[in-house]
């Protein structure tokens, strides 16, 4: 699986990338060292919604490419 990291104008980074499944997210969200990853990001990051970027009101969103990261 491979997740796609792009910036948006005002420089906001924005991933896509897909769960392998309901279950893998449910045992993240129990898992101590995904909630250690994720409060390391909370620390430093603001979550935003993707509507509420310029990009995302456009009918062909574009996003500057910045990386390509395969995950195991």
């Amino acid at each position: 699986m491979t997740a796609i990291v792009m910036r948006a104008s005002d420089g906001t980074l924005v991933e896509v990338f897909e769960w392998v499944s309901k279950e893998a997210v449910d045992q993240a969200h129990s898992n101590a060292a995904v909630n250690a990853l994720w409060a390391r990001f909370d620390a430093v990051s603001e979550y935003v919604r993707l509507q509420d970027l310029q990009e995302a009101r456009d009918l062909f969103a574009h996003f500057e490419p910045v990386a390509a990261i395969l995950a195991g």
